[in-house]
Order: C-alpha cells, then structure tokens, then sequence
C-alpha cells in the first residue's frame, strides 16, 4: 500500500509522498463463546447455589425445624456451619460435572490453576451462601423469599456478563454490573480457566467477593432468626 501511494504522488506532483503507512501485526486471542459461556455458567450455578438456599432456610424456619435444631446440645455456629459444608460439597460437584462437559463434549481448554480455580470456587460459594442466609433473615415466609430470591437472582444472572460481554452494555448498565459480586466471579473464573491467569491479576476479584462475603455475614448474624 505505502509503495502504491508512493508511486502516484510522485506521478502526480513529483514530490516525496507526504503519506506512509506502518504495518503492525497484531495478536489476538481467539476465543469462542462456549469458552466465555462455560465458566460464565460455572458462576451462575454457584450463584443460584447460594441464594436459593433462603428458601429451604426460611421454610424449615416456618416448620419450626430451627426452632428445634436451635433446643439441640448442638451449637448453634454448628448447625450452620453444617449447612454451609453440605452446600460446598454439593457445589464442588456441580464445579466437577460443568467442566467435565465443558472439557469432554464442547473442548473447552482448561488453561489455569485448579488450585486456583478452587479457591474460587468455594470463596464464591460462601459469598452467595451468605447471601441466602441474609435473603431468609428478612422474608418473613416461603412465598416471600421464593420472591426475593427471583428479585435478586435475575440481576444478577444478565448484568453480570454472564451471555454477554460487560462492555456491549450501555453506560448506566456497565455501573451497575461493577457492582455486582457475581460479575467479579465470573470475569475471575474466565480468567483462570481460559487465560491460565495467575493470582495477582484478580486480586480485585478477590477482594471485591470477600468483602461482598464480609458484609452479607455481618447482615445475617445481625438479622437471622431461627423461629
């Protein structure tokens, strides 16, 4: 091209072309959409994980379950900490079963550390666990925190990036989804799992999920009722 336009200057006026072009080659990473969907789905799982468990909460509240668990020689730190491992384990195993059909049926290249990755997994999961537990601390019935919880989880399953890059969204909307915890988990497991990404990089993811966990904590020992 720059030779081209050269040439035609120089016919036309006989002076030096007083337009160049570099060339620059640029590297891209392509990446398909079940790539950014898999991980994207990994977080959402773990979201609906955690805040649907209000509705289980609330209804063995309204059966008076808590009220007896609560009688029990058990403390009561112990039960809901029983409560948060059952919901870890079950969401290692949907963790396992997403990647296995990421991996095995779509050839979803697994780039990063599983250490990492499980670390992810569990801070996640514990930040939207406490997130039920702050939904059951005020919906006063089932029906109520079956309401709350389609209220909470439906912003954040498509302002978080989870179908669609963050940056297609308008302005207002790209506010709004960098404040959501489920965006930094997903943009997080994103990373690690298709880029191979290291820990420093998602510090932000990290520290924007944990302080999400902070907060929800404090709201439910605060709130939560056990009748």
């Amino acid at each position: 091209m720059q030779g081209v336009l050269a040439g035609v200057n120089q016919a036309i006026s006989g002076q030096p072309p007083v337009v160049s072009f570099q060339a620059r080659t640029i590297q891209t990473q392509n990446l398909s959409f079940i790539s950014y969907l898999v991980p994207s789905i990994l977080g959402m799982a773990l979201m609906q994980l955690g805040v649907f468990s209000a509705i289980r909460l609330v209804a063995d509240r309204e059966k008076l379950i808590l009220k007896r668990l609560s009688a029990t020689p058990l403390r009561r730190w112990q039960l809901v900490g029983s409560n948060v491992l059952a919901r870890l384990v079950i969401a290692i195993v949907q963790t396992v079963i997403i990647i296995a059909v990421g991996t095995r049926l779509y050839g979803v290249q697994l780039s990063g550390s599983l250490v990492l990755l499980g670390a992810l997994v569990v801070l996640g999961s514990l930040a939207f666990i406490a997130l039920g537990y702050v939904i059951a601390s005020f919906a006063p019935t089932e029906d109520a925190a079956n309401g709350m919880t389609s209220v909470v989880q439906f912003p954040l399953m498509f302002l978080s990036g989870t179908f669609f890059p963050i940056d297609a969204m308008p302005d207002y909307l790209k506010s709004i989804a960098r404040v959501l915890p489920l965006t930094y988990l997903s943009d997080a497991l994103r990373q690690v799992m298709v880029d191979g990404t290291p820990f420093a990089p998602l510090w932000v993811c990290f520290a924007a999920l944990a302080g999400f966990l902070v907060v929800c904590l404090a709201i439910s020992a605060r709130f939560f009722r056990w009748q």
